[in-house]
């Protein structure tokens, strides 16, 4: 195990990229939550083997191109018993409660907020949301904030609150590993640790960790326990496998510069779930979780100034230089390869650090991004979104329609229609401005009948 003044006196810059060796593997993604998960089209069936959390085989449920295809999965919530207000406000943000959702994409860091419209008796909603595939939403604004929700493109799940007694269940495609989960052992000493390290003094590294791991104990014990105890969805048992390295991974970087972490040694439990390279394991993140804390972690700032700066002209070569963190981060843990979590942070770094958007041009950033690629995303399917990210944001065309669910169904009452001028007017029935604005284009409307380079496409909504 190196330390890291063994990296810092002796660096090379090409003794790095020697002594790493590339395994390859190739959408077009939560504040409110957007973390993604994956369930087959086996979902329903159910592992009848008893299992350890300590001693479980990789599941291997999908590949990498479903694991990272994007696509809509259908979210319904009910709420029984809610208490009815007497507002008559249109406005579903006046009425008993306001749902949003948050969506995004795994790769490139890209979210999507959004409030979602409630029925009219106000007890319930319904909505579709793109995501990176898998996906894990957390619905704010029910009658309990933040319930976790986890999704497949093409795969639908209801949430059902009963105000009454508070309890919450899960129906729908995804309804069975939704109510496992919800109903799994939760690190729930998770506080009081953090809050003991936190208030004692002069603590090693290593003496908070392993305040961390003595505290987890009990709770690994329960997980295991419940794992052992129930018949469980071979996707539920592989996100609980995983659940608790992740956590630590996760601590560890949000509080790495207090807990003063220097050494490949207090790296350890990151560098666990680097070599865990689970898919799984990266399921569980969330917007701004551990790839994101990965990508604008502490540890790669110090070892990007142990690189010799190179002063060029050349933007390519300059993006490229910064890379290298990455692979002294990787020299660092004496890991060879580009494990897939270290890939998602590289794609993160690129995407929403905006290194793809200062390039100006298509053709540059297509560059640019191709140049990244070949050196540090292997994988495909991760490639192929940062490629897609890139002609997103700098696309020569100022009428082009980003990537969300809205675009797709806009692009799709256009298709029919290229090359003809079309309006298109979005309006309610009860919207007394909609209603005036047509009356006011009734001319533009009669002379333009008939005419084949005209097209008025009227889009209505009931809520």
């Amino acid at each position: 195990m190196r330390e890291l003044n063994y990296v810092i006196k002796n660096y090379d810059k090409n003794m790095i990229r020697n002594n790493l060796s590339i395994k390859f593997y190739d959408m077009s993604p939560m504040t409110i939550i957007s973390i993604l998960v994956i369930v087959s089209g086996l979902t329903g069936c159910s592992s009848s083997k008893k299992v350890s959390l300590t001693n479980i085989e990789p599941i291997k449920i999908v590949d990498s191109k479903e694991f990272y295809t994007t696509g809509l999965a259908e979210i319904s919530g009910k709420v029984i018993d809610i208490e009815v207000t007497t507002s008559t406000s249109n406005n579903y943000r006046d009425t008993d409660y306001a749902v949003s959702v948050g969506s995004g994409n795994i790769a490139t860091g890209e979210v999507i907020n959004r409030f979602v419209p409630i029925s009219k008796n106000r007890d319930s909603f319904h909505n579709w949301f793109k995501v990176s595939t898998p996906a894990i939403l957390l619905v704010r604004g029910m009658p309990e904030d933040f319930i976790p929700v986890y999704v497949q493109a093409g795969k639908n799940v209801e949430i059902i609150y009963d105000n009454t007694t508070g309890k919450i269940t899960f129906s729908g495609d995804m309804g069975r590993i939704n109510n496992e989960l919800y109903i799994a052992p939760q690190f729930d000493e998770r506080d009081s640790i953090i809050n003991k390290i936190a208030e004692s003094d002069n603590l090693s590294p290593k003496e908070a960790i392993a305040i961390y791991e003595e505290g987890e104990k009990a709770w690994k014990m329960r997980l295991d326990n419940y794992l052992v105890s129930s018949d469980l969805s071979a996707v539920t048992i592989r996100l609980l496998k995983n659940t608790a390295a992740f956590k630590k991974a996760f601590w560890l970087l949000d509080n790495e510069e207090s807990l003063g972490v220097k050494s490949p040694d207090d790296y350890a439990p990151l560098k666990a779930v680097l070599l865990a390279d689970d898919r799984y394991l990266l399921a569980q993140q969330w917007t701004g979780g551990l790839v994101d804390n990965l990508a604008g972690s502490k540890l790669l700032k110090k070892l990007a100034k142990n690189i010799p700066e190179e002063k060029t002209s050349n933007y390519n070569e300059a993006v490229m230089r910064y890379m290298k963190r990455f692979d002294a981060m990787l020299l660092f843990f004496d890991i060879t390869g580009m494990p897939e979590l270290a890939q998602l942070a590289v794609a993160r770094t690129l995407c929403k650090g905006g290194f793809l958007k200062k390039t100006k041009t298509l053709d540059a950033a297509m560059t640019l991004a191709d140049t990244v690629i070949s050196s540090y995303i292997p994988n495909p399917d991760i490639a192929e979104n940062v490629r897609s990210y890139a002609r997103r944001v700098i696309h020569n065309d100022r009428h082009y329609l980003t990537d969300s669910e809205e675009a797709d169904v806009v692009n799709e009452l256009l298709a029919p229609y290229k090359g003809k001028y079309v309006i298109m007017d979005f309006w309610l029935p009860k919207c007394k401005p909609c209603l005036k604005e047509m009356q006011d284009t009734r001319d533009f409307r009669e002379s333009a009948l008939g005419n084949k380079d005209w097209v008025i496409l009227y889009v209505v909504g009931e809520d």
